[in-house]
């Protein structure tokens, strides 16, 4: 009996793609709040024109009540040229829906 099937285990969980989506995004992070950390999974980081800085899309894992005009220190988990290993995002809305929360902000440099 010949059983050659490949073990295909990976060390990180594969995260969804989500049509419109540029590698290597989306990247998993962790947001502090409270003393914890929570897990998000940053899906879109652009160019501010008129700020100047830029703008970040975060889905959270979890309903977490994060508050408008509040920063937050993110930490990346895989480290990818867009954004750096820790940074701020300042909150500028939260949309909650029945199975993901949504958070969009602007990065604190």
């Amino acid at each position: 009996m010949s059983s050659s099937s490949k073990s295909t285990s990976e060390t990180s969980t594969p995260v969804c793609r989500r049509k419109g989506e540029r590698s290597p995004l989306p990247v998993e992070v962790k947001i502090l709040v409270a003393e914890r950390a929570i897990s998000g999974i940053v899906r879109d980081v652009t160019m501010d024109t008129k700020g100047g800085g830029h703008a970040i899309g975060i889905s959270l894992m979890h309903f977490e009540p994060l508050s408008v005009d509040s920063e937050y220190v993110c930490q990346t988990v895989t480290q990818v040229k867009q954004l750096p290993g820790e940074f701020k995002v300042q909150v500028r809305w939260c949309r909650y829906f029945e199975d993901e929360a949504f958070v969009s902000g602007g990065i604190i440099q």
